[in-house]
């Protein structure tokens, strides 16, 4: 069983319906096993005592949220994104050489808090060659069964994490 202990601070990642969690965990089901041939993901969190399942919808997929962040709504957000894997959609396709670590995550943070975003996903978030974020996963998520672990962070940790980062 995962415990999770509340705090005080504004938590970043938020569930499918929108509301603020300590950390949630993902699970992606490759699309080939579902009986509509559709992306389907398990949901959990400190809330849930079991694995929840959800069809992939851009508006309620947890990870969207937090590229939102990003792109403005949240104006006074930092971020980082590392992938090791070329996220540029219009550009040549890549693999990540065997010799990478397959490292794929996000750090958003400002100054009261943040969220610590880790994934399996290659090309996440995706992006145009003219550096626009893209919200929609790339084409490649139905393939494999991938994982997201988001923890949301406080100041403190933000400042730790992004000094590791940078």
């Amino acid at each position: 069983m995962f415990l999770s202990a509340s705090c005080s601070i504004k938590k970043v990642c938020l569930n499918p319906s929108g509301q603020e969690v300590d950390w949630y965990a993902i699970f992606f089901m490759p699309a080939s096993i579902s009986s509509d041939n559709e992306i389907h993901y398990g949901y959990f969190d400190p809330n849930f005592s079991s694995l929840q399942y959800y069809k992939y919808d851009i508006n309620t997929f947890p990870p969207t949220h937090i590229t939102r962040y990003t792109l403005g709504d949240e104006t006074d957000f930092n971020y980082f994104f590392w992938n090791d894997d070329k996220t540029v959609k219009d550009g040549p396709s890549s693999s990540a050489a065997n010799s990478k670590a397959h490292a794929k995550g996000t750090l958003v943070y400002n100054s009261i808090s943040g969220a610590f975003l880790l994934h399996s996903l290659p090309r996440f978030p995706t992006r145009t060659s003219e550096n626009i974020v893209l919200e929609e996963l790339p084409n490649n998520t139905g393939l494999y069964g991938q994982t997201f672990l988001c923890i949301s962070v406080d100041k403190e940790t933000v400042e730790i994490n992004a000094k590791l980062i940078n």
